[in-house]
């Protein structure tokens, strides 16, 4: 059998193609953490605009003066709140919770969300009746 009837690659040319899939992956990696940190980043800014909503009709659908908050927090077991909320807020990267400020005038509210994992955990963003978020975007 003859050597030019082999068909094949060679070790330099296999080499070669796993180094640049190599160098590809070494400079792509990084952009995909930042787009999928941002993600979740967003996921929680959505959760507590929900939020926000909720507490907005919750309020107004109680008439002065019994505008009263009568919630704990999103998976309490006293939660008036829970119609109000569309959507299912339990996540696997982050934690909520609503913390009724009864003393202040007109009533308040502090939504809080809690990264549960990941490289930025136990960090969080909260919202207040004003519907202002600290920190005021995700980076």
């Amino acid at each position: 059998m003859a050597r030019g009837d082999v068909v094949g690659f060679t070790l330099t040319e296999i080499l070669l193609t796993v180094v640049i899939i190599g160098i590809v992956a070494t400079v792509t990696l990084p952009s995909y953490q930042r787009l999928f940190e941002h993600a979740n980043g967003r996921e929680s800014e959505t959760s507590l605009r929900i939020l926000y909503q909720a507490e907005q009709a919750y309020y107004y659908s109680k008439s002065p003066p019994n505008n009263v908050y009568g919630w704990y927090n999103v998976q309490g077991q006293a939660n008036d709140l829970a119609p109000y909320i569309p959507a299912n807020l339990n996540s696997t990267e982050w934690a909520y919770s609503v913390t009724p400020d009864n003393t202040a005038t007109p009533r308040n509210f502090l939504a809080t969300a809690t990264r549960l994992r990941g490289p930025r955990a136990t960090e969080t963003r909260t919202t207040d009746r004003s519907g202002v978020s600290s920190p005021a975007t995700w980076q």
